[in-house]
């Protein structure tokens, strides 16, 4: 608990999550999915509901199409914050662990991220 409220803001070169600008790309990524939301958003008010299973896909295509327009991130930290959209880390609440992604959030913990994209699956209803 105390790593999150004082970060070691150090960039360690044990391994690649260590290594990569967390900070940046995390934002660019935070931004990026705000700005999807707000254009899916913003057709759907404008065409009919979009059906359920092309939310998440119009949503995701809206975000990365936005990361690559418009961060001017080098290529390594796009690449990362794309990674945040493809393969996401998903938190494990049943178990009060991760599915996927846990050395990306500690990297990203130990740079002092604070917000960042997950993913998080429903079952079907």
């Amino acid at each position: 608990m105390a790593r999150q409220i004082v970060p070691r803001c150090r960039r360690a070169d044990c391994c690649a999550y260590h290594s990569a600008d967390w900070k940046t790309a995390s934002a660019a990524a935070v931004a990026a999915l705000r700005h999807a939301q707000a254009a899916v958003a913003a057709l759907r008010h404008a065409q009919a509901a979009v059906p359920a299973g092309e939310d998440f896909r119009s949503h995701l295509d809206v975000a990365c199409a936005h990361l690559k327009a418009s961060t001017g991130l080098d290529a390594v930290t796009l690449r990362w914050a794309q990674s945040l959209f493809a393969d996401p880390i998903q938190p494990h609440y049943d178990v009060g662990g991760y599915t996927n992604g846990r050395h990306r959030a500690q990297a990203m913990l130990d740079a002092g991220v604070r917000r960042t994209v997950v993913g998080i699956w429903l079952p079907p209803q």
